[in-house]
């Protein structure tokens, strides 16, 4: 099961809206914390590096297979039950966004599976962000459906990439 609930905006336009996604994985609390705060395992379901400072004041940085990104700062450490990162500031193309748009995933064990819930916010409500907003939107569905395969299917081994152009 997933559910996803796009638009949820705080302060109207001009102010900064939310995303929040939820997805039950058959998979015990502990395997999806390792997911999704650990380099190697981010690497098998979501991006190609990764690299993570642990800890409240630490960071997680990722790549696609390109540039690092800047460090997302750990706000929030809880193994097994909650993780904060402040993203860092956004620019695209000619827009920047200096606000701070935040990455909320919290645990929970619920009928003897694990409910992953994404919060993600902070992010600018308007109209020239809502590419951003919609790929963002559209693409974390995606990403949470891979973790659940991943967890459930492929849990500790590695992956290869292949990208068709």
């Amino acid at each position: 099961m997933e559910q996803s609930s796009a638009d949820s905006r705080q302060s109207g336009r001009g102010g900064t809206r939310q995303q929040t996604h939820e997805i039950v994985i058959d998979a015990p609390i502990e395997a999806v914390w390792k997911a999704i705060a650990d380099a190697e395992e981010l690497t098998r379901w979501f991006v190609e590096e990764a690299w993570v400072e642990p800890g409240v004041g630490g960071s997680i940085a990722i790549s696609w297979g390109g540039d690092k990104s800047e460090p997302s700062r750990i706000e929030v450490w809880e193994p097994n039950q909650k993780l904060r990162l402040a993203l860092a500031p956004l620019k695209m193309g000619k827009m920047q966004h200096e606000g701070t748009m935040v990455n909320e995933y919290t645990l929970e064990r619920r009928d003897g599976k694990t409910v992953l819930r994404l919060v993600s916010s902070g992010i600018p409500d308007s109209p020239e962000w809502d590419g951003f907003y919609n790929g963002t939107d559209s693409g974390w569905r995606s990403f949470l459906r891979t973790l659940r395969h991943y967890l459930e299917h492929h849990r500790g081994k590695p992956r290869t990439t292949i990208t068709v152009v």
